[in-house]
């Protein structure tokens, strides 16, 4: 018989099934988004440069953007890309496979971690958990290059090491937690910290209430796993610094690490930031009236060990996010597994009422309806905007392939019987809802990213020198394939540098719609919203 609380027919071949959905419902979503995407600016590209160059110098010990030591990042993303691109050659759509396949790792990952947690046969916890977490957010960010897919998959196999250690101590358990600690820092450098010591620290309140820790046998293999891990990133970082000199030696041993947390210097957000993200990652979470049901009940119940592991895992690591002034979206993404486990436990006890799939289908019906009517409606309010950017942006969406995917999502989501069936149907509806926009998007808003007719146009004057005026932060190195670095001017050089250069190439990003003031434009393209960016030779040629 199944446990109290337990999903009908939810054995490990059933679990295992679930699991194959998730992710071949991600893999159907990455290849749509790798065949539609280009590299964005600015910071896919600059990622590209960084990969690009250190495929041309050979050197993997210290990463370089224009060819000057880069700091802002760890190289391991760096290495796994140029390893994907010695077997399937230097373009975008395979350094998207590092990303792509560390996603699927987050997939499979938090179905070991939920094996872990809720092993009695038969919960259903982890698969259910895999299905709830292959939502809007891991197909918005999971096939673009980022750190924190692959930054997840160490925080997971170290929070799998970090329960085993508790439940069955051995050696190899903490070997793996340092192991996980020493990736995650090559990953992305000392966050990977925020997610594991804490839980480590607080195991007196998830652990079982006779159990002894003991320096010895818990806090002294717990500092031999930091110190694992500290060999590990300082087996690069030593001969990093002293390759790259003292100031990049300051940049990653304080200001791109401690320093980056005690005061940031980009991305500054109030304190509040993360909770409206994290509401719009939850997704149709919220909309899912059992798991409302299962949340109201389970406030009369004392909180299970795994949950509180959970807990020591996500609220400390979601204060010191919150705390930290530097905030992105997207570093809310290691925490959703941990959510997705927190949402299965609950649903493991929840029953499907007549009905609960009307307000998912509700929600899907307007977000279709939006993605249908909303571009007609955008072209009408934009019709004079500077630039056309709009009609240029939009493209030719076509209403009838928003209308089918819709469709199909409804039908899946009105069909569903049970709580299995019911995430499996959330999954797909948001899968053919990012798929549905990924391709509407190729048509027109994607191309005003596009740097690659630039790049094209750039390549019959790639051996003579090249300046960019205004700002770069490498889109062009890895796009054009050059392989020398370009020179950086403001824009009132401009027609002193072309006079100096007759044989120069210059890069004007402009927003101002005027003319530029020497050269020739031999191409321009629209950029971002009301921006242009032109390739300019001097008048001479």
């Amino acid at each position: 018989m199944s446990p109290p609380g337990a999903l009908p027919n939810a054995g490990w071949m059933e679990d295992e099934r679930a699991l194959l959905a998730a992710v071949a419902l991600w893999l159907a979503v990455a290849l749509v988004m790798m065949a539609t995407l280009p590299a964005l600016p600015v910071d896919e590209t600059r990622y590209l440069t960084v990969a690009w160059e250190m495929k041309l110098s050979g050197n993997w010990l210290l990463p370089t953007l224009n060819g000057a030591p880069y700091s802002h990042k760890p190289p391991l993303y760096f290495w796994l890309i140029n390893l994907v691109w010695a077997v399937a050659g230097s373009e975008v759509w395979a350094a998207r496979i590092v990303s792509v396949a560390a996603t699927a790792g987050v997939i499979a990952m938090t179905y070991r971690l939920g094996r872990e947690l809720f092993p009695e046969r038969g919960s259903g916890t982890p698969s259910l958990a895999a299905l709830i977490l292959v939502g809007p957010a891991v197909f918005i960010y999971g096939a673009l290059l980022m750190f924190d897919q692959l930054l997840a998959v160490w925080i997971l196999m170290g929070l799998c090491a970090l329960w085993r250690a508790a439940a069955r101590p051995s050696l190899g358990a903490w070997i793996v937690l340092g192991l996980a600690i020493g990736l995650g820092l090559l990953t992305k450098g000392p966050v990977v910290l925020l997610h594991l010591i804490p839980p480590a620290l607080l195991a007196r309140v998830w652990m079982p209430p006779d159990a002894r820790l003991s320096f010895r046998g818990w806090f002294g293999p717990l500092l031999v796993s930091v110190l694992i891990g500290a060999v590990m990133i300082f087996a690069w970082a030593i001969p990093a610094a002293i390759v790259g000199g003292p100031e990049f030696a300051h940049m990653i041993f304080w200001k791109q690490s401690a320093g980056r947390m005690v005061e940031a210097f980009h991305h500054r957000q109030p304190v509040w930031f993360y909770l409206p993200v994290l509401a719009g990652f939850l997704l149709p979470l919220l909309f899912w009236r059992p798991l409302w049901r299962a949340l109201a009940s389970a406030r009369r119940e004392p909180l299970s060990r795994p949950v509180r592991f959970l807990l020591s895992w996500l609220g400390p690591a979601f204060i010191a996010f919150c705390l930290i002034s530097g905030k992105q979206p997207h570093y809310m993404l290691p925490l959703m597994p941990g959510v997705a486990l927190m949402a299965a436990s609950l649903l493991g006890r929840a029953e499907i009422r007549p009905g609960d799939a009307r307000l998912l289908a509700l929600l899907f019906a307007v977000l279709f309806l939006v993605l249908t009517l909303g571009p007609s409606i955008a072209l009408w309010v934009g019709r004079d905007t500077p630039n056309g950017f709009v009609s240029q942006g939009l493209g030719a969406f076509h209403p009838l392939l928003s209308l089918a995917a819709g469709a199909l999502a409804l039908l899946l989501l009105l069909r569903a019987r049970s709580i299995r069936t019911q995430a499996l149907a959330m999954a797909a509806s948001s899968a053919l809802l990012l798929a549905t926009v990924a391709i509407q998007c190729n048509r027109g808003l994607f191309k005003l990213y596009d740097l690659a007719p630039l790049a094209n146009a750039l390549a019959p004057y790639e051996a003579g020198p090249i300046a960019v005026f205004n700002q770069y932060a490498g889109e062009i190195g890895f796009m054009a394939r050059l392989t020398h670095p370009v020179q950086t001017k403001h824009r009132e050089e401009l027609k002193a540098w072309l006079d100096e250069h007759p044989d120069g190439t210059g890069i004007l990003r402009d927003d101002t719609g005027e003319k530029p003031e020497a050269g020739t434009v031999v191409h321009a393209q629209p950029f971002r919203p009301n921006k242009t960016i032109s390739v300019l030779r001097a008048k001479s040629n």
